[in-house]
């Protein structure tokens, strides 16, 4: 059986950190499979499961690399106690002044 587990909320609230202490929880303790997919364009949301090392993006890769390289094994890290991390990336935010 797969089960999901969805965080999300506003910005700077602790998403990341809860996220990967979840997971870790789960794969440590629980023995169970898991796997970490984000969609954050500055794509830190796997760090500390990676051991410090960031993730490129599936949207970089497409943007450099081009749409043949965008396979599992290209975008897929795996981390702590075999977790599964993939990060979509998505457009740089923007900071609007008023």
């Amino acid at each position: 059986m797969v089960r999901k587990i969805a965080i999300y909320g506003k910005g700077v609230i602790g998403k990341s950190t809860t996220q990967q202490n979840t997971a870790a929880t789960l794969a440590h303790f629980h023995d169970k499979n898991v796997m970490i997919h984000r969609c954050d364009p500055k794509a830190d949301s796997t760090l500390l499961i990676l051991g410090g090392k960031k993730q490129t993006t599936m949207m970089d890769t497409l943007r450099l690399e081009g749409e043949k390289a965008c396979t599992p094994e290209n975008v897929v890290k795996t981390g702590y106690e075999r977790i599964k991390c993939c990060e979509s990336g998505g457009p740089e935010p923007w900071l609007i002044l008023f």
